[in-house]
């Protein structure tokens, strides 16, 4: 009698050990696929997480005032903030809110500023003309290839590259944050 209770008890325990298990492991399951949903639902933030740990974007542009051409190893040397510009953004007169942001920009010291116009090349020469008392060169983004480059996918954003030309933070032009989440 006591062998087949102690048996019973025994087996019983086993029992629940492994009913805890199975529901352990679907909770884990559970968890687990949420989380890729997640990542999968912003592919875009957590590639710019992977890429603002140091990496170096390789890119080419003409500067519409100047004819030159600017290249991203051009700018080792000192940090630099690169202002993405989309078409439905670039206007022959730029806004105050476009000159406000980028003299702010400027007024940080972050190094060079560069902005970026992913429109016509009439449109950006006309916006370059405009901004030239800032004295901001203004590169022609032809076909978006350069803001694609950085995995940028709304404008108006601001990248800003580290004294390497790696990319170290993304943003709003009015408000950047690094790979952390921190805002500056």
């Amino acid at each position: 009698m006591g062998q087949t209770v102690l048996f019973t008890s025994y087996a019983t325990a086993w029992c629940l050990v492994a009913v805890e298990t199975v529901v352990l492991l679907e909770l884990v399951r559970r968890v687990v696929r949420l989380k890729t949903e997640m990542y999968e639902a912003m592919p875009s933030v957590a590639r710019q997480e992977r890429l603002a740990k140091g990496t170096f974007v390789d890119f080419a542009a003409r500067d519409l005032a100047s004819g030159d051409l600017v290249r991203s190893s051009d700018l080792r040397g000192a940090p630099a903030t690169l202002l993405f510009i989309g078409a439905g953004g670039v206007e022959a007169e730029p806004s105050e809110w476009m000159l406000g942001t980028a003299a702010g920009l400027l007024d940080k010291g972050e190094g060079r500023l560069l902005v970026l116009c992913d429109g016509g090349a009439d449109d950006c020469a006309a916006l370059s003309r405009g901004l030239a008392p800032l004295r901001l060169p203004v590169l022609l983004d032809e076909g978006g290839e350069i803001r694609r480059r950085f995995l940028v996918r709304s404008t108006p954003a601001a990248v800003l590259l580290d004294g390497q030309a790696s990319v170290d933070m993304y943003g709003r032009p009015d408000e950047s944050t690094d790979s952390d989440g921190r805002s500056t």
